[in-house]
């Protein structure tokens, strides 16, 4: 494939203009300085184009189950579990591209078994450039979605690997001394100031210098309800956690009903990005663990297909907050993926016959949720006359909240709220 030398396509978060106007130094080589993105390739998502590339649909269906899956696994009890499922699912979808043999097998049985490689690779570049072309981030309304990988001083990426990374991920790359004193400070003040603060210490840990490669990956959300709460929509009411009931203060409107097998909820939409918001709340004889752990995409596209724009409900939701800011290492070794993490990972695909390891993979989220929306103070009222509504969904009890992709409700964030 021929390419031609345009400048390398920009995200929101692009690291070289960033760090230029934070003052923040790059961590050390930044390995993508030279390498250019073919920005014509046919499966990057341009405004007003609705073809999608021919393995979508798969890339819909395991990225779902992905998202499920991990929550179930992180479920914490009596305490708000959540989950950056997108941003994430990108982090090991470019490791998909490094690895090989048994390492590669691990990977693919969490993120899909029978999608190749090259299919996720492109379905990966046309959902991100969606989610970027479709907000307004100049009107401070955004998903910023950032990954970096950090390489250790001996780590060497080959030009396939960076050139896949280019057209397909655009995460930042760069390689440091992981022994060297204030490596994990470089670490944190780059991504401050790829997050303008919000996010400033994502390592927790000095770097662990027998490894090769860190993965870091942040997602930060700020937009408004496509119709908000006005004062008389909010009240103080109880909501029953694993500990007794505690006084919350909830938020009223009818919006769009949906129904499964085993829960009821609704689905809200914010104004300027491309993303809906959907609760789920079990129903009162099923636990909010097990009903999770029963969710997977045919589950979850019963679900949505029971939304009707002719059926309505009294829609009820609870303030909230939730936020994540760990390493994944464990909760990865639970879904089967072992190999990388020690010093017997096949990565022959970053560097020829390379075997190293994944020292960490990391991170880091938070969201409010309020009458204004997620991460604003200020409601943009509906002017939208309400129906009457069908039926009532009140969360006062443990549910499950996504926030997704309008048009492929793909999880972009997923979470359970068991407290308030």
């Amino acid at each position: 494939m021929k390419r031609t030398p345009l400048i390398i396509c920009v995200l929101i978060l692009c690291a070289a203009i960033l760090c230029s106007c934070s003052g923040a130094a790059v961590p050390g080589e930044d390995l993508m300085k030279d390498t250019k993105a073919d920005e014509n390739l046919a499966f990057k998502f341009k405004s007003g184009k609705t073809e999608t590339p021919a393995s979508y649909y798969n890339y819909k269906n395991y990225s779902t189950d992905f998202a499920f899956r991990l929550l179930c696994s992180m479920y914490q009890g009596s305490e708000n579990t959540a989950s950056a499922t997108a941003g994430l699912y990108s982090q090991l979808s470019i490791l998909e591209n490094a690895t090989a043999n048994n390492s590669l097998k691990e990977l693919k049985n969490l993120t899909g078994k029978n999608q190749d490689v090259s299919s996720l690779n492109e379905c990966n570049a046309y959902f991100f450039s969606r989610l970027k072309a479709l907000q307004s981030k100049k009107k401070g309304y955004y998903v910023d979605i950032n990954n970096n990988l950090f390489f250790n001083k001996n780590v060497n990426a080959g030009q396939q690997f960076l050139l896949k990374n280019a057209d397909f991920f655009k995460h930042g790359i760069y390689r440091l001394d992981f022994s060297a004193e204030g490596s994990r400070d470089s670490i944190n003040d780059f991504v401050a100031s790829q997050t303008d603060d919000k996010i400033s210490e994502i390592l927790k840990n000095p770097l662990p210098d027998n490894s090769d490669i860190i993965s870091t990956g942040t997602s930060l959300m700020r937009d408004q309800w496509l119709g908000g709460y006005d004062r008389e929509d909010t009240s103080t009411a109880k909501f029953k956690t694993a500990d007794g009931e505690v006084d919350a203060e909830f938020m009223t409107s009818v919006e769009y009903y949906l129904k499964g097998k085993k829960c009821s909820g609704f689905e809200k939409s914010f104004r300027s990005t491309p993303c809906k918001f959907i609760a789920l709340l079990p129903n009162e004889d099923t636990t909010v663990y097990e009903f999770i752990k029963s969710l997977n995409y045919d589950e979850y596209q019963r679900i949505l297909s029971s939304m009707s724009v002719f059926k309505t409900c009294e829609a009820s939701l609870p303030k909230f907050s939730v936020k994540f800011e760990d390493k994944l290492n464990d909760v990865l070794n639970k879904n089967g993926v072992y190999e990388l993490f020690n010093q017997k990972g096949d990565l022959k695909n970053l560097s020829l016959n390379f075997k190293g390891s994944v020292g960490e993979i990391v991170s880091s989220f938070s969201l409010d949720i309020n009458e204004a929306g997620v991460g604003v103070s200020k409601p943009k009222l509906s002017t939208v006359e309400k129906k009457k509504p069908d039926a009532k969904v009140r969360l006062n009890r443990p549910f499950v909240f996504l926030i997704v992709d309008n048009e492929s409700y793909i999880p972009i964030f997923a979470g359970i709220v068991t407290k308030i």
